[in-house]
């Protein structure tokens, strides 16, 4: 039975673990498709069909509508929190066995974010070799095509996620410095119509992503932009 309403006087658990999410057909669904909660704002729209929170609170199952959610990068791991009817927020422990696959794409997109908070100064090859040790989850690359938007709105958001001008990094240098290799740019250009006014000052903002467009030289340029999704 869906449990849209809470009972009355019922005393909700804080956290839930072996946790995934169900649409009213109990097909498996990411919990991203929520509205997403931003700090000081209430969460934008809806998801449209009703999605369930499932899972396990001690000795006993759970299963609750759920219709929001937010993440929080500054404890030691990330920490998700879902919003359930009735205004009550519930942490997330660890997925279900089987639910990791369709929640991958958005834990590695938050724990890359919450690596570049930690660790501003951090290669990507660091990056990456740290959410390697991660258990049950394999990044990759394409994990962060699926959350473009989620990413540049975490990066205007909080300035840990954006490297600062005045910060000696290898960016700055780069800024003059063409490399085949550091940008993929979105669409092919034909040099032969581009003026050298135009090529200079094109190379020296070749560090702010354009994808995000917020105007800071930051962490994720290295291989949001190596991403073959975003060419």
């Amino acid at each position: 039975m869906d449990d849209w309403s809470d009972e009355e006087g019922e005393i909700l658990p804080d956290y839930v673990d072996e946790y995934y999410f169900v649409d009213q057909s109990d097909t498996p669904v990411k919990f991203c498709v929520l509205p997403i909660k931003w700090d000081y704002e209430e969460p934008a729209g809806s998801s449209g069909e009703p999605v369930f929170l499932r899972g396990n609170s001690g000795d006993e199952s759970f299963h609750k509508l759920a219709k929001a959610w937010k993440f929080d990068l500054s404890d030691e791991h990330p920490k998700i929190d879902v919003l359930l009817h009735g205004m009550h927020w519930i942490t997330l422990q660890k997925p279900r066995k089987s639910y990791e696959t369709l929640a991958r794409t958005t834990l590695v997109t938050l724990r890359c974010l919450h690596f570049v908070k930690r660790n501003p100064d951090a290669s990507t090859d660091e990056l990456w070799n740290s959410l390697e040790k991660m258990d049950r989850i394999q990044p990759s690359e394409l994990d962060l095509s699926d959350h473009v938007s989620l990413l540049c709105e975490a990066m205007k958001r909080d300035e840990g996620l954006t490297i600062s001008k005045e910060l000696p990094t290898h960016h700055q240098q780069d800024a003059h410095t063409p490399k085949e290799q550091n940008f993929t740019v979105d669409n092919e250009i034909d040099e032969d119509n581009i003026s050298d006014d135009e090529s200079e000052s094109n190379l020296q903002f070749d560090t702010v992503c354009s994808i995000c467009d917020n105007g800071g030289y930051i962490l994720f340029l290295e291989f949001l932009t190596s991403c073959s999704d975003f060419i």
